[in-house]
């Protein structure tokens, strides 16, 4: 059986069989994709295989957040992260998520929505109207469905000439 240039997605990939076997197909030169629930896991294989993620974690804001910090920055370069199940982030009651700020930071949406800002960095005209954060250089684009978004690494340093133009007109 041929499986190079081939997608996998595997549940489970964090550890045990799911583990060895997305390291196996990885040898053989499959694209990988991760079902990841655990953090401490999918950290280590995420690092270790350089796959792309789906995060089907517990849909709590805290925790999507808490997983996409510490996994992302292990997501293979032209990689892929998957949140999927946003209604977490609107939901109280079931996913402790709420409808009362939809840019608040610390539920899903609204984190995710500080990801689109960093994919405009470098467009911002004043330096000091958002802190830099690190994804700012490493999200080329984001993608938003129905309960889900995709989030595309690579680098995002084209630059801004025409934003760089008006900072420069715009100085004293």
């Amino acid at each position: 059986m041929r499986i190079a240039d081939t997608v996998a997605l595997i549940a489970g990939g964090t550890s045990g069989l799911g583990l060895a076997t997305a390291r196996h197909l990885v040898k053989e030169g499959a694209r990988v994709v991760l079902l990841a629930r655990s953090e401490a896991n999918g950290e280590a294989a995420v690092a270790e295989l350089g796959t792309d993620v789906i995060d089907d974690g517990s849909h709590v804001s805290s925790h999507v957040i808490s997983s996409f910090k510490a996994l992302f920055p292990h997501v293979r370069p032209d990689g892929l992260y998957v949140v999927e199940d946003l209604h977490g982030s609107y939901w109280p009651a079931l996913f402790g998520g709420s409808e009362d700020d939809l840019s608040d930071p610390e539920y899903t949406v609204g984190f995710l929505k500080t990801l689109v800002d960093g994919v405009n960095h470098e467009e911002f005209l004043d330096p000091g109207a958002r802190p830099s954060q690190p994804t700012d250089s490493l999200i080329r684009g984001m993608h938003f469905y129905h309960n889900l978004a995709i989030i595309e690494k690579g680098a995002n340093k084209e630059g801004s000439p025409i934003a760089e133009l008006l900072r420069q007109v715009s100085r004293p």
